[in-house]
């Protein structure tokens, strides 16, 4: 049986490595890749899931940790992790950047600031850049090399917080290790299932071999019987087994017309 394939659903800010990944890996064509729009200062509130009978996984980080029950009670899978950089580079790197007190942005983010910088609402430069000084040192872009633009972004981005910037590069190994555990995991999965269905199925069939084989040896013993009563019972036990009425009743015709009452139920 071929395995369907799996729907990863992960915030946009991540499409251009995942997309790159799915391109150059040789499993890629096993993969559907669908997005929902991220924002990094609300949690997502709701999800619209795969289409029903297909296997979706949920990637993200602590964003999504109100609709991932609700993931997980359609039948998908979830993955989140604290923070959702650690998809692209080590636990190692990333602590070792916070404790530096870094805001860390990813080329997705990148692309989004100016639509982000609208929200925040921070017209004053010297208020702005007040307020990311106190929470940060410096930005530390995860370069995982999708973006050809990404230094001018970069640029542009910590000019307007006001704070210096550092470019990391961090490849796309660590998502694509992170994708290829998701795939295993889900034809682990199926894979289950498939047994279930076989034991399944297996064991209906060897039912219905079983009755019919007590069915062949009643039909024999039916031959063999002497008396009316006899066929009666034989053929009264035949169908309880093959049909599993609630209730029997044998009425005799022909010469016992007149006689309707039940003889045996």
């Amino acid at each position: 049986m071929q395995a369907s394939p799996l729907t990863l659903m992960v915030c946009d800010t991540f499409r251009a490595e995942m997309e790159a990944v799915c391109r150059l890996s040789e499993w890629g064509s096993r993969v559907r890749l669908t997005y929902f729009e991220g924002d990094c200062d609300h949690p997502l509130a709701s999800l619209e899931c795969a289409a029903e009978g297909a296997m979706h996984h949920l990637i993200g980080g602590g964003c999504l940790s109100q609709v991932a029950p609700q993931v997980e009670d359609e039948g998908g899978l979830v993955t989140l992790l604290e923070p959702c950089f650690a998809l692209l580079c080590g636990q190692t790197q990333l602590d070792h950047w916070l404790r530096k007190g870094a805001h860390l942005v990813t080329p997705g983010l990148l692309r989004q600031w100016p639509q982000a910088a609208a929200r925040w609402g921070m017209s004053d430069p010297v208020q702005r850049h007040a307020y990311f000084a106190e929470s940060g040192r410096c930005v530390v872009l995860l370069d995982t090399g999708v973006d050809e633009d990404v230094e001018r972004h970069l640029t542009d981005f910590a000019t307007y917080v006001g704070l210096p910037a550092e470019r990391v590069p961090v490849g796309l190994e660590i998502l694509k290790l992170h994708l290829e555990g998701m795939l295993h995991r889900h034809q682990q999965q199926q894979s289950d299932q498939q047994q279930r269905q076989i034991k399944k199925q297996l064991q209906q069939q060897q039912m219905e071999l079983t009755n019919r084989a007590m069915t062949v040896d009643l039909l024999a013993q039916l031959t063999g019987f002497q008396r009316e009563i006899e066929v009666i019972e034989g053929v009264f036990q035949l169908l309880e087994m093959l049909c599993a009425p609630s209730a029997l009743h044998y009425v005799p015709l022909g010469r016992h017309l007149d006689a309707l009452q039940p003889a045996y139920h």
